[in-house]
């Protein structure tokens, strides 16, 4: 009985090494490098009686901690600085910046951002 007990053990404790040896970080966890441009759809977003108003939200990746981001329907290019941990986006702006809304996006992948406080999707334009 003994013996079929640490067979067992033995067989579980292998197992989860093999799994998580065979499993690198970059693979399981969105630990990415992000680039190009990243959009998102304004939903219910009408320009006939403003031709400034944009219906496309984007992140547009300049380098590998620097992004300019056009948000909810303006003209006015915001730079931000960033950076990503535990699968997470996180964008940063001057203290004196007076845009301040909060973004932080869940790295899906290195197509798909999952913006964290309202859930909406951004994708990578080809």
């Amino acid at each position: 009985m003994k013996a079929a007990k640490f067979k067992t053990s033995f067989f579980l404790l292998v197992l989860c090494g093999v799994l998580s040896t065979s499993c690198n970080r970059t693979d399981c966890c969105a630990e990415t490098t992000l680039s190009g441009r990243f959009e998102h759809r304004i939903s219910d977003c009408d320009t006939g009686s403003n031709p400034e108003t944009n219906c496309t939200d984007w992140l547009d990746f300049i380098d590998d901690s620097k992004v300019s981001v056009l948000y909810g329907g303006g003209d006015i290019v915001f730079q931000f600085t960033y950076q990503i941990k535990e699968g997470v986006l996180s964008l940063q702006q001057d203290p004196l910046s007076s845009f301040a809304i909060p973004f932080d996006f869940e790295v899906i992948d290195a197509q798909t951002l999952r913006r964290r406080d309202n859930g909406d999707l951004w994708k990578r334009k080809q």
